[in-house]
Parts: C-alpha cells; structure tokens; sequence
C-alpha cells in the first residue's frame, strides 16, 4: 500500500497557465497500469489543446471550467467525469474570474482492440496540409526540402498507406516583393521571374518526390484577396491611416520589404523585409534600425504617407483561443505568447509598384496589397472548396521565419473574415538548415541542389539523410562527409547487405507456403519487440506534442 497527502504545496508549475502534481506514472516502481496527477489551472486560462494515443479522464474536483473535445464545448462542474478516447483533441478552460480550476486527470493505454477501432474513426476523416508557399525568385535548394516540403510530405505518404483520405496543397508567392526585387535587378518583369521560377520549383519537387497539388490560379486569387480586403475594410478591421513609410530620394520611390535593409529593432541583427531571419520577430519598416535602400544603397528617409492598417491588435483575445485549440513546438507558443503580448496593427497596403492591386469597393482608389493578404485569401478560398468542417483535419508545415505570419497574423485576418473557418489543428515548424555549419545562400553560391546529389546517389538515400537531420527543434546541417558515412554505413552495409540476404533466401525457398513451426520463446520476443516498433512509429505519427 501506498498513500500520499493532497496538499497544495506539492503543485510546481508545468506551463504558463497550469501547476502539475503528479502522483505516479507506469514507469515508477508502483507497477501502476496507468498515470496520474493534478492539474491547477489559473482563473480565465486554458490549456493547451493535445491529442495522444492514450485513453484520458478528467475528474472536476474545484471551479468550473468548459472543454473543448474535437470542436465539441462543454461545461463542466465539480463532481463531472470527462472521458477522452485516443487521439481526441481535448483542452479544458477555467470560465472563473477568480477561482483556481483544479481536476485530477488518469490516462492509460487503452487495449489494442479499443486503439483499432478509434483508428477506423480517424482514418474516415479528411487531413488538409498546407506547406508555406515558396517564393519563385529562384530554384528550391536542399535547405528549402529539409523544411516544409520534406515532413509534409512523409506525413502524406503515410496516410497515403492507411489509405486514409489526405491532400497536400502547395503553390508559389508570386506576388512576394523578392520577386519583384530580382525582375528589377535583372531588368525584367516580374511575371518573367515568377514563372522561370515557378516551373522550376514544381520540377524539383517532383525529382525530389514530394506530392502536392499546386494552386495557381490566379484570377481567382486576386478576386478572393479583393472580397477578403473590401470585407475587412467594410467591417472596420482595416482602417486608412497616415503613418511612417519608408522612402528614397535617390531611387524616388517608397521601398519595402526586398527593397529595404536595416537592423532588427529586438535583436539588433541585419534584416530584409518585414522579418528578422535572426530572431524571427515582425519589425515595420518605421521601426528599422539605421535603414537603407537595397537598390541604391542610401539612407532612406520616413514619410507620412496614408496606409490602408490592419487591426491586429484586436484579435489578442482570439489568438489566445487559437493556441490553446491548435499543436505547435513549445518555442513557437513562446514565440506566440511574447508577441500578443505587445501586439499592434500593422499596414496591409503598401506605396511600391509589384503585386496584388484591388479596387475598394467604392472603385475610388486602387490599392496594391501585401502578399500576406492573399495568402490568407488563398487558405479561406481552398478551406471552403474543399468542405471542410469540425472532423477534418488540417496541418500547416512552415519555418520559423514564417511564424508571425502564418501563427499572428493570417489567422487573424482568416478569425476576420469568419470566425467559423477552421485553423490549423497542427503546426509543423522546422528552424533552418545549414551547409557545412553555415546558411545556405544563392548569392553566395553556398548551396546544394538536389540534382547534385542524385549523380551519385538514389533519391531514396537524399530523403532518409534529410530526413535523420532535419532541423525540427533546432538548426542542423548538411554535411558532405557526414552523408557519404550515413549512407554507407546505414543503408549499403546495413539494409542493402539485409535486403540482399533476403533475395537470396527467397529464391531458394519454393513457392510452396512454408510452416513456420512452433516458435520458441526468443521468436515469440522478437515478434513482440517488432509489433513495438511499429506501434510506436504509428503513434509518433497519429499523435502531436
């Protein structure tokens, strides 16, 4: 027998909004077939929505709280029983101004029997995922693979192979200002840039054997970002405004994003554009640091020009809902929570010549557009079209360099425009890939196309080296030296030496089916131990921490 006291003391902080005491897990000496603990959730916080392969209780014991199971709410009172079956997206809320919510959570694993059927309900619903769009003003390197493309990929292949219903949606941002920056430097237009590019990306991602379905159409794109702007100027969400824009006397225009240089206004690092690449944070072009132009290279002067402002800061509220609901890596939530903290409106129209131009609906003015604006067209357009509702499931694979867009501000203008278009469930983010320890660059020539490495070796062995070191939670690298050990080690004297063997024992063998026999207790170990293995895998798969 063993007994342990309640006490609150025994509550250590687990998250910024919870306190955790656990009781025991299987894995200590109590032999227990299952886990618990306690839970303290602070007045007006939610907990971060989770899914697992596990079966999971909640036992209300004080305050009063709403949980969220698959989109399902419901309120919950002390005395309540919640049951959660494997791989349910589940969070729960303290609805309390004042008063602690506190529950005792048991979760288990759950007979194999029970794990099979709540696979069937899985496999019957519909996943989405989405890949950050690649800008077409240049070919897709290996460190562009190693991010987005590459796991959004195997994750498809593996429902592919559970025969469950998936589509993975990519594109090119065509209306980026990189691109208009590179047709100006080269002294063409940027649809020339756009469409070199575009035709070489989608044939790189099929060397490298990604699957996605490409939407480009652009017509219906640019419609699709005119009803989203006239939508969100109509409602008082974006607003016209004189503030601080950057321009050069020199060059005589406004510069923006690819156009402009300066240092970070957090960190201090040099940056392009509107996003550090250092420490990932949104800096406006009035609050660079010592900026200059990228085309001339002179100091640029601030003007009050009249901007169309998107009312972001708003939204503080509802993003908070959204991450509690949506699966990210703890350093994204961090990102997450440090800016809507200090969240502000930023402009959706710029004063440059390239992208997206949309009459408001008065055909008063004409308004050239942010890219970001109908990227987010694009993803309420696409969720639409495809039906999507509360079962679906959807994934977004992005980088770090992408997370105030694609985390901040796309699902505050998609929250905008509807409220009830579903978000992300999950987020997949990688942070960047290096060559020989240091950033890959096309203008440095510091950079390795796939091509490169499909000379000498097969496609499947450039897959599993990515694959093994891409950066999930921190920067990796490739390295040349490194792949040629892995590959020879892993693959040609480990599996081609086993796969090799294998042949010949089949061909020895008839056609006959063979009787195994009685397996003796090291066989019976080993099948159990390669059922563990796959089971495990699976769950890796099907499960997001």
């Amino acid at each position: 027998m063993l007994i342990k006291k309640y006490s609150i003391s025994n509550f250590k902080p687990s998250t910024l909004t919870t306190d955790i005491w656990r009781i025991h897990t299987c894995k200590d000496n109590t032999q227990a077939t299952f886990n618990c603990a306690f839970i303290k959730l602070k007045p007006q916080k939610e907990s971060f929505a989770h899914k697992h392969h596990d079966a999971e209780t909640f036992t209300i014991i004080q305050g009063e709280g709403v949980v969220n199971c698959d989109d399902a709410e419901q309120k919950v009172f002390p005395g309540d029983i919640i049951h959660f079956k494997p791989f349910s997206r589940h969070s729960i809320k303290n609805i309390s101004n004042s008063t602690e919510l506190i529950y005792q959570t048991i979760w288990w694993e759950p007979k194999l029997e029970y794990i099979n059927e709540v696979k069937k309900e899985t496999l019957q619903r519909t996943t989405l995922i989405f890949s950050a769009l690649p800008t077409p003003n240049g070919d897709l390197h290996l460190g562009h693979l190693a991010g987005p493309y590459l796991s959004a990929d195997i994750f498809y292949r593996y429902n592919i192979r559970n025969n469950k219903s998936t589509r993975h949606y990519m594109g090119v941002d065509r209306n980026q200002s990189y691109v208009a920056y590179l047709a100006q430097k080269l002294k063409v237009t940027t649809e020339t840039i756009s469409l070199r590019y575009y035709k070489k990306i989608k044939e790189t991602l099929k060397i490298s054997g990604i699957h996605a379905i490409h939407y480009d159409e652009k017509e219906q794109f640019i419609l699709g970002t005119a009803h989203l702007f006239n939508d969100l100027f109509n409602k008082g969400f974006i607003f016209k405004k004189r503030v601080k824009t950057a321009c050069c006397k020199q060059c005589d225009a406004f510069q923006h994003e690819a156009f402009l240089l300066g240092l970070c206004k957090v960190c201090k690092f040099e940056m392009t554009g509107s996003i550090c690449e250092n420490c990932f944070a949104y800096t406006g072009e009035e609050n660079l640091i010592q900026p200059y132009c990228n085309v001339c290279q002179n100091p640029i002067n601030l003007v009050d020009k009249e901007r169309f402002i998107f009312k972001l800061s708003h939204f503080k509220e509802k993003l908070t809902h959204f991450y509690c609901k949506t699966s990210m890596p703890e350093f994204a939530k961090v990102f997450c929570y440090d800016h809507i903290s200090t969240l502000e409106d930023v402009p959706v129209s710029h004063c440059g010549k390239w992208g997206i131009k949309i009459f408001i609906d008065d055909k008063s003015e004409l308004v050239p557009v942010y890219s970001v604006l109908e990227i987010a067209a694009r993803y309420i357009s696409l969720i639409k079209d495809c039906g999507s509702n509360k079962s679906t499931q959807i994934i977004q694979c992005l980088g770090v360099d992408n997370m105030f867009n694609r985390l901040i501000l796309i699902p505050a203008l998609v929250i905008a425009c509807d409220n009830h278009i579903k978000l992300p469930d999950i987020n997949v983010i990688n942070y960047f890939y290096l060559l020989e320890g240091e950033k890959f660059s096309t203008s440095r020539n510091h950079f390795i196309h796939i091509n490169q490495l499909l000379r000498n070796y097969s496609l499947d062995a450039v897959r599993y080296y990515i694959a093994l070191t891409r950066p999930e939670n921190n920067e990796t690298e490739f390295r040349y030296d490194d792949f040629s050990k892995i590959v020879e080690e892993h693959l040609i004297n480990r599996w081609d030496i086993y796969i090799k063997k294998l042949s010949s024992i089949k061909d020895l063998i008839s056609e006959k089916e063979c009787n195994p026999g009685v397996w003796n207790d090291t066989q019976t170990i080993f099948f159990e131990y390669l059922k563990d293995i796959q089971k495990n895998a699976n769950s890796n798969y099907q499960s997001s921490k």
